[in-house]
């Protein structure tokens, strides 16, 4: 019988940000009681600050700058994608059911969906409409916000990106 693999990839998720309160509300609930049950990684480090490039690094297992995926674009797909199969691939060929929840910004050619057959998937468009029915912010709160300068090539692009104010 085969194990399940489950992989959690959130956005803006940092090691800082599990167990977090704000305005006295615990931030992610049931991430916290995940954490507390499993693996606590205290040496994990990512290819990439941006989540778009560090998704799509995990997913391939190659690294932003093989793989030209190296801001948070996800309309400019650089052909190079098209040879990279993904850990997604792999686990359906293998015969596992694949279900993916959550942000899908994996910047890939042909897109993630039409690779594999999911049994169940649920992205940030799903989230956008959650969301709405709960009356949740969708980006968070402006006060969190932070300004972030990327760079691709000779292109700087200023971006607002939630997340804890470093000191």
């Amino acid at each position: 019988m085969k194990k399940n693999l489950i992989f959690i990839t959130t956005d803006h998720q940092r090691a800082d940000t599990i167990g977090m309160i704000q305005n006295g509300k615990e931030v992610t609930p049931n991430l916290n009681r995940l954490a507390a049950e499993g693996f606590d990684f205290k040496r994990a480090y990512t290819t990439c600050p941006l989540c778009v490039p560090a998704r799509t690094a995990l997913a391939t297992g190659r690294f932003p700058s093989r793989n030209n995926v190296v801001i948070n674009d996800l309309k400019n797909i650089p052909e190079i994608t098209k040879n990279s199969k993904t850990v997604h691939e792999y686990l359906f060929e293998n015969g596992y059911d694949v279900s993916h929840f959550g942000m899908q910004h994996i910047t890939l050619k042909p897109s993630l969906e039409d690779r594999v057959k999911f049994k169940r998937i649920l992205t940030d468009d799903d989230y956008e409409k959650i969301c709405k029915r709960e009356n949740i912010p969708l980006f968070g709160v402006v006060e969190d916000r932070v300004k972030v300068s990327e760079r691709h090539g000779e292109i700087y692009e200023d971006r607002q990106y939630t997340g804890s104010r470093v000191s």
